[in-house]
């Protein structure tokens, strides 16, 4: 191809690429005019799409990272103190990404689809926050949260197995008719949703925020380090946060925990009255 004219070039990688995307996507492909109407910025050997339209790359990432976008009940596992300061503050607060880089969080996708400049330490504070743990087994209490994600990003975690995501297997095969790889807008957020096989057991959905530049940013200084905090509110109560609303629905206690205890936890709080439940039900 390099030796066409650049308009014919980008011609050709364009089709080249709209094939792959059909072949691999199947029925989840956005049409070919979307390809014909794709911009791109050719630099090194990789593709950005200029656009910054999501179509395509909510079609690739919810193949392996499913996205939630309607109110959704999910379990937060946590300590007697942690369930404290939700209640008392009327808070979740989402934790900062930069706390989590050295135990291999956001870096495994990142090494493994080739974009190891988004975990270079010019990148690390100004990328993402997460929540904590949202899965399926833990120590302590679990707080069932109805999640609505708004303008959130809530997916499934998908984990690393020794298989290529349908992210890599694209650019593998555009790399080898091409020699590009494609580089989709925001792509520095599903970094988040990939762990390493060791983690498969927690079944994890995650909760996350991205700043921008110019952008609200809510984070704070805490003794855990950065944190954004999400306000709580009781069942059908209402919440005026843009970004995310969460309702607590219930607590259900592990069997080193008594009723009285979380009950005087709540005592005090806008959360006195929500259901407290044992461990079988």
């Amino acid at each position: 191809m390099s030796d066409l004219p650049p308009a014919m070039t980008m011609y050709n990688q364009k089709r080249a690429f709209a094939k792959i995307c059909a072949s691999i996507l199947k029925e989840r492909c956005p049409p070919p005019l979307y390809f014909q109407q794709f911009t791109t910025v050719v630099e090194g050997k990789r593709i950005y799409e200029a656009t910054h339209r999501t179509d395509l790359v909510e079609a690739i990432f919810n193949e392996d990272f499913p996205r939630f976008l309607e109110p959704v009940e999910l379990d937060h596992y946590t300590k007697l103190a942690s369930l404290r300061g939700i209640a008392q503050s009327g808070q979740l607060h989402l934790s900062s990404l930069t706390k989590w880089l050295d135990n291999g969080e956001y870096t495994t996708f990142a090494n493994e689809h080739d974009l190891k400049g988004y975990i270079e330490p010019a990148h690390r504070e100004a990328i993402l926050l997460r929540c904590g743990k949202i899965a399926n087994k833990s120590r302590g209490v679990r707080i069932r949260f109805c999640v609505n994600p708004l303008r959130a990003d809530l997916r499934k975690v998908g984990y690393s197995q020794g298989q290529q995501t349908v992210f890599g297997k694209i650019n593998s095969l555009l790399k080898s008719e091409t020699a590009l790889v494609f580089t989709p807008w925001g792509i520095s957020r599903i970094c988040a949703f990939y762990l390493g096989s060791g983690y498969q057991h927690e079944s994890e959905v995650r909760l996350l925020i991205k700043r921008h530049a110019g952008g609200p940013d809510r984070s704070l200084d805490s003794h855990f380090g950065r944190i954004w905090p999400l306000e709580v509110v009781e069942e059908r109560a209402g919440s005026e946060d843009l970004l995310c609303n969460l309702e607590l629905l219930s607590v259900t206690r592990a069997p080193n925990a008594t009723k009285d205890a979380i009950q005087g936890i709540l005592n005090g709080t806008r959360f006195a009255s929500i259901p407290i439940y044992d461990p079988q039900s």
